[in-house]
């Protein structure tokens, strides 16, 4: 039996699903799902709020920001699992930092020492990424202006670091998780969540990262020193619970919640929510 832990990390700017996901990871561990990978072998401490925004999840309520604040004697969510075939056991760790911290870490150039200590003991990570939250690039032609109009222009918006393209940001952030890990290379999932939003594109998540996120995508593939990718298109939810009431409606009528899971692997489809954890453990 491989009863030895590895620690995972879950990384992801603002609203990019880290939380939906979270929840939907535990309703796969404690239902009666067929052919599950993995189980919960051992209660988390964090049970009341996993079950908390577990039951938002299967109800296709939005989860805010204040049921997402975990209690202050908490410092993260802490997950035990067992892979079912070969009995190996890790634990997946959610620090108690939102996307907005990761946002910080980029403009303030500074990170706390209690989650460099997260970073040095992690085995892997699970990078999170939502297509309609992207911040795109500016190209120099859309920073033209003619001589015509330059007097219509009153005033210059000032350069806010926060605002820069999320690929940039991103970038940035593995970087420094790669300087500050004992693990070369890292194993990195990076997860495209609201890939129902994407599924009708019909393209493999590594071609969207590379159509997309070219930066990122040149980053990944050419430092194979720094990080081992691969890359998941992965719905939590299975299709829009916002501003769409009759999707949110047909999503909560169905009677097993685990139908709705979409996740897309190559050009392979399925409803297996756990691949992105598959696939970091077996590394």
């Amino acid at each position: 039996m491989g009863d030895y832990k590895r620690h995972f990390l879950l990384l992801g700017l603002p609203a990019t699903g880290k939380t939906s996901f979270l929840a939907a990871l535990y309703y796969y561990l404690t239902s009666n799902l067929p052919d599950r990978k993995f189980i919960e072998y051992k209660k988390s401490a964090n049970t009341a709020y996993l079950n908390k925004i577990m039951n938002l999840w299967s109800k296709c309520e939005e989860i805010d920001r204040t049921v997402t604040q975990i209690d202050s004697s908490n410092k993260e969510v802490l997950l035990h699992l067992e892979d079912v075939d070969t009995k190996t056991r890790f634990e997946l760790q959610v620090p108690d930092i939102a996307g907005e911290h990761f946002v910080a870490q980029f403009t303030n150039r500074l990170w706390e020492k209690e989650y460099k200590h997260e970073v040095e003991k992690a085995s892997g990570i699970a990078l999170f990424l939502n297509p309609s939250k992207i911040r795109n690039h500016v190209l120099l032609d859309d920073t033209q202006i003619d001589d015509d109009d330059f007097e219509e222009v009153e005033e210059l918006e000032p350069f806010k670091i926060e605002e820069v393209p999320t690929q940039i940001m991103l970038v940035d952030i593995l970087n420094y998780h790669y300087v500050h890990q004992n693990k070369s290379p890292i194993p990195l999932s990076l997860v495209i969540s609201a890939w129902d939003e994407v599924e009708s594109e019909n393209i493999a998540p590594l071609d969207w990262l590379q159509y997309n996120l070219p930066l990122l995508y040149q980053y990944l593939i050419s430092n194979p020193e720094k990080f081992t990718l691969r890359v998941f298109g992965v719905s939590a939810q299975g299709g829009k619970i916002k501003d769409d009431d009759l999707e949110k409606e047909r999503l909560a009528s169905m009677d097993e919640p685990g139908e709705r899971f979409i996740v897309r692997d190559g050009n392979n489809i399925n409803k297996n929510i756990c691949a992105p954890l598959q696939w970091l453990i077996a590394q």
